[in-house]
């Protein structure tokens, strides 16, 4: 809910402001966004109220002007050598496991996800761009072959045709980037 309050300062101003916070004494309900008898940096905007068409002054507690250098005060996330290689393991996993479903490779899943790992691994050479490049290629590469139709997935439970269309997308990706 949104409250209005008619607020008149020492210097004469005299307008409107609307706040969700108050705090409620008694029966009456007061305003926390300015503190009565503290000095306060304020701006004024002049509105035309919606029904009557009356022009009234409306304040609003001083902002600074966005500045984009004071977006991000935070402490910087320390460097997890480890994080890259999670990500591929888990992208791996996945597309193994779509695979064994749909074409029914022969090898385990781990076997499968640590194969395209490995391939992932070998592709990016330590570039996080190239890295990423690798799992979109291979994620392509098994969504395609997983839509294919039946006769032609039977075609892919040779996971190094799965790496060569992985390939395929890959260098595609790539050619974008540069």
């Amino acid at each position: 809910m949104i409250y209005y309050f008619t607020l008149e300062w020492s210097n004469g101003d005299r307008g409107e402001m609307s706040t969700n916070r108050i705090k409620k004494v008694g029966d009456e309900k007061i305003q926390t966004k300015f503190v009565i008898g503290q000095e306060q940096d304020y701006t004024v905007e002049k509105k035309v109220n919606k029904r009557s068409g009356e022009t009234y002054l409306f304040f609003d507690k001083y902002k600074e002007p966005y500045n984009p250098a004071n977006k991000y005060s935070g402490t910087p996330r320390q460097a997890d050598p480890g994080r890259q290689k999670r990500i591929i393991r888990s992208v791996s996993l996945e597309q193994a496991i779509l695979l064994k479903i749909d074409v029914h490779v022969e090898a385990t899943i781990i076997e499968i996800a640590n194969f395209f790992a490995a391939w992932v691994d070998n592709t990016s050479q330590g570039d996080d761009a190239k890295a990423i490049a690798a799992q979109v290629g291979l994620k392509q590469a098994v969504l395609t072959v997983t839509h294919a139709p039946k006769e032609i997935r039977q075609d892919y439970k040779d996971l190094n045709k799965v790496i060569g269309l992985a390939t395929y997308y890959f260098n595609y990706v790539m050619s974008e980037n540069e």
